[in-house]
């Protein structure tokens, strides 16, 4: 990866976008004689004939019309295949009229027929000027006039380069070696190629990062001119090529009206996100946008915002906050995705202080009000901010905000909140809240709450407006995270452990749910209350995985979050919890069965019980399962290791076990030898 400060002093010793200064010296002009000596490098004034430019001119504007008669793809595709190469037969080559035949004449034959040779190449057969391009620049000195040279390649990547005709490798790599062959030779005032900025794209479009290196050096020699609107489309392929300081000096060298262009601060914006694999990705970022700014470039609101992010992200909370108030002092005004990248700094408790600031702001300047995604991130800080040890009132805490910023109906309608019949809750004046946000007070609410019958009575309600499609209730069954809330909540108590497995099976339901909404209170009986662990009724109902295009009624299928490697954890955890290793043992078996393995907080789960029991066997066996798992320890390991108390008696198991299993292994191989 190259890194911006000696990828921009690179590019400082060069300034490859400097078109002040001429790069290279004149070449020696030579007579132009048809019979006298060119040298290498020069060029004659052959075809420069009104009757040739006219003809020239006539040619190209036929061939460019929306209804020009189009080369046959076979004809192409056959003369494609030997681009650069004559052919070695007989034939062909005594053909006069193949170009072949051309190609193996002399400098002087070339020189008198190269503009029939050319024209016709154009109307009947387009892969053959670059024979005529390659021969030109293979003989003994140039004679094809620039202006020629430069026509056939812009004509070439339009016809071969353009996402709907480009089909092959090879058209490229053809057209690219003519291009940086005849940029370096054509490099003269009164002859240089000055390509087009459509050709320049194209071709940067399908170059790799050493032939996109390489060809932008030769058109910076040729002094090529490089719009604003071909930079963008090649300063990202930079990027992604880890070029950061060409990209820079690309982006350095536009005029400077140009930096003012909202395009040009979303490549910066883009550049800022861009993800490169570096070790210090935040001093990176910092590096770029001093030399963004140093550029000239005045950030608008969007690249304020991104500045912010980037800031809060790394926990450079007071340069966030200083960004902010400078972009503030600038005349930029805040907007939703200001605040919502301030509160991005909020990432553990005690940051009351951070949240209550940007929730004054927001709703004095009225960002609040209007958007919906905000008031959310907002309920979400404040969640992170009284996440510590001591809150047992998530719920409590968040209610007041979530009242003032959304609609309570679907709160009510799970049975968390009762009805007052207040004219506000009866008018609706609040906006509906955001599946995140039901989301969120959802599970502060379970967090809260160590009232079983609520508990199961609002999954209960839960349950049954998924069923019925609710139009966002429904919502939350689309991700597991509702899901596993509701399984750490039943299983915090031995008495509603079990129906922990009824969530999970739930899960695993391919549900036909109604599409109109009746929302009638449901009753609490159809979870199971049996002592057992339920684990046995954990089974995938797969007879309505096909059924998508049964025409069902008024009825439709919802497929939702099947559990992930976190739902069998926090099922075996609980189980383990309330001591039930053999059903905890069955989860295990379950999540292998599914193809889902086991990561290291599931065996610290099941650790953690067997060292609580002092049960040594357990222990050893899940010890031994971590290592076949290949899976490393964590501090987690040690904590339950460290809940053993007589340790040398552990270790003493350990040794009696590992005997038995070379005895074991012994008296295998003794049997084998029999």
């Amino acid at each position: 990866m190259v890194s911006v400060k000696r990828g921009v002093q690179e590019v400082e010793g060069q300034w490859w976008w400097a078109r002040s200064s001429r790069l290279s010296s004149p070449r020696r002009r030579t007579r132009n004689s048809v019979g006298g000596k060119v040298e290498k490098g020069s060029v004659t004034a052959l075809g420069k004939s009104n009757e040739f430019v006219d003809r020239w001119s006539t040619a190209l504007a036929r061939i460019h019309t929306p209804n020009a008669n189009q080369v046959s793809e076979s004809s192409t595709e056959d003369s494609m295949s030997t681009l650069l190469v004559v052919e070695q037969d007989p034939s062909a080559i005594d053909n006069k009229d193949s170009i072949e035949y051309w190609v193996k004449s002399t400098r002087r034959h070339k020189i008198r027929t190269w503009e029939g040779k050319l024209i016709s190449s154009l109307r009947e057969k387009p892969p053959d000027i670059l024979k005529i391009l390659s021969a030109n620049l293979e003989s003994s000195g140039i004679f094809l006039p620039g202006r020629v040279v430069k026509d056939c390649l812009n004509h070439l990547a339009w016809l071969y380069l353009n996402t709907s005709t480009y089909t092959s490798s090879v058209y490229f790599e053809a057209i690219y070696r003519v291009v940086v062959n005849s940029l370096e030779i054509y490099r003269e005032d009164s002859h240089s190629i000055a390509l087009d900025q459509r050709t320049i794209r194209l071709l940067s479009k399908h170059c790799d990062a050493d032939q996109l290196i390489l060809f932008l050096e030769k058109l910076n020699k040729s002094a090529a001119f490089i719009h604003t609107n071909t930079r963008l489309h090649i300063m990202p392929k930079l990027v992604e090529y880890g070029k950061i300081g060409l990209a820079l000096s690309m982006l350095k060298h536009m005029p400077p009206q140009d930096l003012l262009l909202d395009k040009v601060q979303m490549f910066c914006v883009k550049l800022l996100r861009a993800n490169l694999e570096v070790e210090d990705l935040y001093r990176l970022r910092s590096n770029v946008l001093a030399f963004i700014l140093e550029a000239g470039v005045r950030p608008n609101r969007f690249l304020a915002n991104i500045i912010i992010l980037n800031a809060n992200e790394a926990g450079d909370l007071s340069t966030a906050w200083r960004s902010h108030t400078i972009a503030k002092e600038n005349g930029l005004v805040p907007d939703a995705a200001t605040y919502t990248a301030l509160l991005k700094g909020v990432h553990h408790p005690n940051s009351q202080s951070t949240v209550r600031l940007v929730y004054r702001d927001a709703k004095l300047d009225g960002c609040l009000s209007k958007s919906s995604r905000l008031k959310f991130e907002l309920l979400y800080a404040l969640y992170i901010s009284n996440s510590g040890k001591h809150n047992e009132t998530p719920y409590s805490n968040l209610l007041p905000y979530y009242r003032q910023f959304f609609d309570i109906k679907p709160l009510q309608e799970l049975g968390i909140i009762h009805s007052t019949g207040s004219s506000d809750e009866e008018e609706g004046q609040f906006s509906e809240p955001v599946v995140q946000a039901l989301g969120l007070i959802l599970l502060a609410w379970l967090i809260e709450s160590h009232d079983n019958r609520k508990v199961l009575a609002v999954y209960e309600r839960y349950r049954y407006h998924t069923q019925h499609n609710h139009s966002l209730i429904a919502q939350l069954a689309e991700t597991e995270h509702t899901a596993n809330a509701f399984t750490v909540a039943f299983g915090r108590s031995p008495r509603t452990v079990h129906i922990c497995t009824q969530v999970v099976q739930d899960m695993l339901k391919a549900q036909v749910v109604r599409i109109d909404e009746s929302h009638v209170p449901p009753s609490t009986s159809d979870v199971s209350h049996s002592d057992n662990d339920g684990i046995e009724n954990i089974v995938e109902d797969s007879s309505l995985q096909h059924t998508s295009n049964v025409d069902l009624g008024n009825y439709k299928i919802r497929h939702i979050a099947s559990p992930n490697v976190q739902t069998w954890s926090i099922l075996l955890f609980a189980f383990v919890k309330h001591r039930q290793f053999n059903a905890a043992e069955k989860v295990l078996a379950l999540m292998e069965a599914r193809g889902q393995q086991p990561n290291i907080v599931t065996w610290n789960s099941l650790l953690s019980g067997y060292a609580r029991l002092q049960d040594f066997p357990g222990i050893i066996s899940t010890m031994e399962r971590i290592n076949q798992a290949g899976l490393a320890t964590d501090e987690w390991t040690s904590k339950a290791l460290a809940r053993v108390v007589d340790r040398d008696l552990l270790l003493q198991t350990l040794e009696e076990n590992t005997q038995k299993d070379i005895n074991d292994m012994n008296g295998k191989q003794a049997m084998a030898s029999i």
